[in-house]
């Protein structure tokens, strides 16, 4: 049985919101047992998850858990509906690191999940998803 890990992200610009979220991030409530990752990075420079996040608008991601089977980013005041992503057609993990978002692939092998965002609107939070 192929069991697929999940390692997230998220984004805010409001102080409050990131005071309150990466506590229940790192305590699990949320579901994100890496903790999370704010886009861009937060200011301490000591990430939380497995994700690294760029800055601006099209940040680039990057992660050391080797190739992925998938990446998505949703809104999180909507998480089920992915805004960007990308995906490897089939059962392996072919996506390399890095992405950056918005990006297009010309390998047939990776379909990309959502193009409803290729820029990320400033002052929304984001969460990014990986799954290996």
């Amino acid at each position: 049985m192929m069991m697929n890990k999940l390692h997230q992200a998220g984004y805010s610009t409001i102080s409050l919101v990131i005071c309150l979220c990466i506590p229940l991030a790192l305590s699990g409530c949320l579901g994100l047992s890496d903790g999370g990752e704010l886009i861009p990075a937060e200011a301490t420079g000591a990430p939380t998850s497995y994700i690294k996040v760029g800055t601006g608008t099209t940040p680039q991601y990057s992660w050391l858990v080797g190739n992925i089977s998938s990446l998505f980013v949703v809104r999180v005041a909507d998480p089920l509906n992915p805004v960007w992503g990308v995906n490897s057609r089939g059962a392996t993990d072919t996506i390399a690191s890095p992405v950056t978002h918005g990006q297009t692939f010309s390998d047939t092998n990776l379909q990309l999940i959502s193009t409803a965002e290729t820029v990320l609107t400033a002052g929304v939070e984001y969460r990014v998803t990986i799954t290996t």
